[in-house]
Formats: C-alpha cells, sequence, structure tokens
C-alpha cells in the first residue's frame, strides 16, 4: 500500500493526504482509529511513506507487517511474555534489543499492531521527549479514541496526551452501493485547553457520505507555528504551507509520489 493506491481507491483525497505529508514532513506525532478491518495498518504503512528519505526510523510490531523504502528503517518485533517472565503469556512487550534499538536517537517510531495497555505511556513519553511516533489505535470516532486512551487500562495522563499527540486520523469500513470501500471519515488536530486538564479536537477534514466527497471542516489553527525544541523537534510552518499546498494537492501529491507505486 502507497499513497498513490490510498488515493485511486478513494480512502483519501488528494488535498487531504497533502495535509497529511505536510505534517509528516514536520514531525508531527499521529495515530490512525478505526475499526476491525478498517486498514488502519495499512493506512500507517503508506502516510510513512512520507517520511524524508534520510531520516532514522525504527518500527516495532508483535507481527511484521510494515514495508518501507528508507535505507536507516530499522524493523524490531515485540514478544509474548507472562508475568513470570516466561516466553509466553498475555502480555506483549518490547524485547532487549528492541528497547535498545528504541533508544538509538530515532527520528521516527512507528508501533505496529493496536495500542490496548499501559505500554501506551511508553508511546506518549517517546513523543514528548521528541521522537515522531505514529501507531494505530481501535476505536470507532474521535471522542471513543480519546476516552480509550486516558481511560482504564491504557491511561494516560491528559496533559501527556494532549501535548505531545498533533493528529489523529479516523478510518472506517464502509457499505456502498457497488460493495465495500474504506474512507478516512475525518482528520482531527488535537490540543489541550484549562492548563493541560482538557483535550480539544478540530476537525480539518470530513468525509461526505452522500457525495463520497472530502468537505474542509475547519482551518488549521494558526497561519504560521513554531514548535519548541525538545517537545515537537524542529521548528515549523507546516500550517501556513498547507494553503500552497491545497490548490495544486492533486498533481503536487500523484507527481511527487508516482515512484512509490511499483
Amino acid at each position: 500500500m502507497t499513497p498513490v493506491s490510498l488515493i485511486e481507491y478513494g480512502t483519501y483525497s488528494p488535498e487531504v493526504l497533502a495535509c497529511i505529508w505536510l505534517a509528516v514532513e514536520n514531525r508531527k506525532s499521529m495515530i490512525v482509529v478505526g475499526g476491525t478491518a478498517s486498514g488502519k495498518t495499512s493506512t500507517m504503512n503508506a502516510i510513512s511513506f512520507f517520511i524524508p528519505h534520510h531520516a532514522k526510523i525504527v518500527s516495532i510490531e508483535d507481527t511484521r507487517e510494515i514495508q518501507l523504502p528508507h535505507e536507516n528503517w530499522l524493523p524490531t518485533q515485540t514478544r509474548e511474555i507472562n508475568v513470570r517472565g516466561g516466553s509466553k503469556g498475555g502480555m506483549s512487550t518490547c524485547s532487549p534489543s528492541s528497547r535498545r534499538r528504541s533508544a538509538s536517537a530515532p527520528e521516527f517510531i512507528i508501533v505496529g499492531g493496536e495500542v490496548r495497555g499501559r505500554e501506551a505511556q511508553t508511546l506518549f513519553q517517546a513523543m514528548n521527549t521528541g521522537h515522531t511516533t505514529f501507531s494505530t489505535l481501535h476505536a470507532g470516532s474521535i471522542d471513543e479514541a480519546i476516552n480509550r486512551l486516558v481511560s482504564d487500562p491504557i491511561n494516560v495522563p491528559t496533559a501527556m496526551l494532549g501535548g505531545a499527540l498533533d493528529l489523529m486520523v479516523i478510518q472506517s469500513l464502509h457499505y456502498l452501493n457497488d460493495g465495500t470501500a474504506r474512507r478516512c471519515d475525518s482528520l482531527h488536530e488535537i490540543r489541550v485547553e484549562r492548563g493541560g486538564r482538557e483535550i480539544v479536537h478540530d476537525c480539518l477534514y470530513r468525509w461526505d457520505p452522500l457525495t463520497d466527497r472530502f468537505c474542509r471542516e475547519a482551518a488549521v489553527r494558526g497561519s504560521s507555528t513554531t514548535s519548541p525544541d525538545g517537545a515537537g523537534g524542529r521548528p515549523t510552518n507546516w500550517r501556513g504551507n498547507l494553503r500552497a499546498a491545497r490548490s495544486s494537492s492533486h498533481g503536487y501529491t500523484r507527481t511527487a509520489v508516482s515512484g512509490w507505486t511499483t
């Protein structure tokens, strides 16, 4: 699955994908949210193609699914352990080798498989220490996703979640007249208010099932924003660049990623 595939299948529009591209290039962390068979992992894999080719990437998965063309990509796998330290059980954790590799200063961390337990706190700690992180979460909407993250058994602190996570992509499997199709239901920007006590999400794009088209819901907050050093990586102005990308997003996206279709 590549970015071009997402456009050809109608899962994303060129404009929505251009917005995500700018976010990835500017080191914004995101979670792809969806239900069973919604294509979360395939989308995360395709979005990861937007990572600059020279960046250091570590992927952590329990089952190998992610495939990237980057030279500095280091794939790792988790293992199952039980509470007594055996090799089998119900808890998934990173092997010692995976932890060492994750500590080797990667710029991007891709966590394959669903975030489902307290290991999510480690994921958000990585975001807060400057690593750009992509992962998936099983939920049906933006509100369900946030509720899962801040409630048992995941329990990510509100300030940590809103201060580290930048975007949430909501994706679903839909039944249309000519069969089934996967669509990006909405794209949301995440932020915190009230001194880090409240998580707020702004919908940037939403899919209209009546027309099978993607509609812009709101402008990205601010025309130019600089991320503080250590919190989001490098200074960014992706919000301002988004306006320029919108005007020619169809040709811009297809031309630049045409080499990834093979």
